[in-house]
């Protein structure tokens, strides 16, 4: 550990484990599926049609991470860490969502023009130190809040994951600020981005089939 606030050296978070012995898992995770984050309001912010970003998540990386298969068992059960960005990163994601909101469906920016695609993205990795034991590739403890760690995971997707976390947690090494940031995120990506999405979403073209046939059920007889 060095004498800043941070590792000096980011780790791979594919090589955090809980137990040494855990093996990587074979297939990479499409993050947000594991989110209590609502997927069409996320969708929508990020430029997607409904319905693109289920296909696309299975193929392009930075929809995905790799982890151990503890680390990832931890994540589904517990929610018990997740990798954070910077205050000035999610303050730029939330004007972008809003913006993509206010535009409507048809008047909206792909996120990948704010906010292009990198082979990966640097993160603070944060956990339930009470709950949980990550540690780095040489066996020795990480550290919540000053262990950096890799993924090919974008911010847009990050988000999801950092959300949950602190919905679940209440980790002394969080910044305020980023506290308050992502607790406003969770299930709902805020209140106003919510309420934006739901004004201007895309309008179903059929009735639901359930709604349609209680419409055309025949009254009954005395």
């Amino acid at each position: 550990m060095t004498d800043n606030k941070f590792n000096s050296v980011a780790v791979p978070l594919e090589d955090i484990c809980i137990d040494p012995a855990s093996p990587k898992m074979t297939t990479p995770i499409p993050c947000y599926r594991y989110s209590s984050t609502r997927l069409d309001p996320l969708e929508f912010a990020m430029g997607y049609q409904r319905g693109e970003m289920d296909a696309i998540s299975k193929t392009d990386k930075s929809f995905q991470i790799t982890v151990r298969e503890d680390v990832f068992e931890s994540l589904c059960r517990k929610h018990t860490w997740g990798v954070i960005h910077t205050v000035g990163e999610y303050k730029r994601l939330l004007t972008f969502f809003r913006h993509n909101y206010d535009a409507g469906v048809k008047n909206r920016v792909m996120y990948t023009e704010e906010f292009p695609i990198q082979r990966s993205y640097t993160y603070r990795l944060f956990f339930d130190e009470k709950r949980v034991r990550l540690r780095l590739p040489d066996g020795d403890l990480c550290v919540s809040g000053q262990t950096l760690v890799t993924t090919t995971l974008h911010p847009c997707l990050a988000l999801a994951l950092a959300s949950d976390f602190v919905l679940y947690n209440s980790p002394p090494s969080l910044d305020v600020a980023i506290d308050d940031i992502l607790l406003s995120l969770a299930m709902h990506l805020t209140r106003p981005i919510w309420l934006s999405w739901f004004k201007n979403r895309p309008k179903l073209t059929t009735p639901r089939p359930q709604a349609r046939a209680k419409r055309e059920r025949p009254l009954q007889s005395n």
